[in-house]
């Protein structure tokens, strides 16, 4: 697939505008494999409606890809993580009532809680990295869809389609990462890639919880460095200063500067403020045991 991104305006007519963000890409083939969708739920109550993928979005992909194959086999995963429990944030957003409604039409659609699953594996990476164990699912030959949310990340400046791979390590305490994030999110990625990358940048959030920011588009390519690129520079970042995309490129994951199609940037561009590093410094030095604590103060302020 050629290294194309498209930017489209979002409207309430999601798949819609999901199809013509797809066309405009060149579409996809799937070549008869098993579809694996990796959404982005960071949280249990998504407060301000723009932290998770939410499920109007997963709704739209799945009848996009049911119209291509009706036999297809689907999985849905995430994990949990230090700010919730998977189990819970399928309920509460959805996603179980979404399930139920296509498996009474008999679709082959499951949704996976990658932090329960036994059969894990090692992959390859640095010393300098904590073992990275990653469910062997994700691993087999699949059709990986990476559907992301737009925000900004004190430890990441943005989050795009790279980093929501790093919900696909399964151990809830993935906060022993953080030093070496962008290695890890690289290490992810290079095992884990994704086949079709969509972010709904309809609205973007300053840092997990805080405030947010319409932008009003959608972005779609086949390349998590392309699509993060220029959601970047959406946002007013220079990607080749953001560490884990910039090392990401280096390694065959996309271009810092691939060809845009559909709106132009300079049109819908919305500038974000760069993320507190002050609170990557502190949240480093958090002792584990106390970071529920520090995760709940930090919320009431941000309320």
């Amino acid at each position: 697939m050629a290294d194309i991104v498209s930017i489209v305006e979002s409207s309430e007519n999601i798949e819609s505008r999901l199809r013509y963000g797809l066309d405009l890409i060149g579409g996809f083939v799937l070549d008869s494999l098993p579809i694996v969708i990796k959404p982005n739920l960071c949280t249990e109550i998504d407060k301000l409606k723009s932290g998770n993928t939410n499920i109007e979005t997963t709704k739209a992909v799945l009848n996009i890809l049911l119209k291509k194959d009706q036999d297809a086999k689907i999985q849905i995963v995430e994990s949990d993580s230090a700010g919730k429990w998977l189990d819970r944030a399928f309920q509460i957003n959805g996603y179980i009532k979404m399930l139920e409604e296509y498996r009474v039409n008999g679709y082959d659609i499951e949704l996976v809680n990658l932090s329960k699953e036994t059969d894990v594996t090692s992959i390859p990476q640095s010393e300098s990295i904590p073992d990275i164990r990653i469910p062997k699912l994700l691993l087999e030959p699949n059709f990986f869809i990476s559907i992301a949310r737009a925000k900004t990340h004190s430890f990441t400046d943005i989050t795009g389609v790279l980093k929501n791979q790093f919900g696909c390590i399964p151990r809830k305490d993935k906060e022993v990462y953080h030093k070496v994030i962008d290695r890890t999110i690289l290490e992810i990625n290079r095992n884990i890639k994704p086949d079709l990358c969509i972010i709904n940048a309809t609205t973007g959030t300053e840092g997990v919880i805080g405030k947010t920011r319409h932008i009003g588009i959608l972005l779609f390519g086949h390349k998590p460095v392309s699509v993060d690129s220029v959601l970047a520079k959406v946002m007013g970042f220079t990607p080749d200063r953001i560490n884990h995309i910039a090392l990401a490129s280096s390694y065959g994951l996309g271009s810092i500067h691939p060809k845009i199609v559909g709106l132009p940037i300079d049109k819908i561009s919305v500038k974000f403020p760069k993320p507190n590093k002050i609170v990557k410094i502190v949240n480093l030095k958090i002792p584990d045991g106390l970071r529920p604590i520090a995760r709940r103060i930090y919320e009431n302020l941000h309320k």
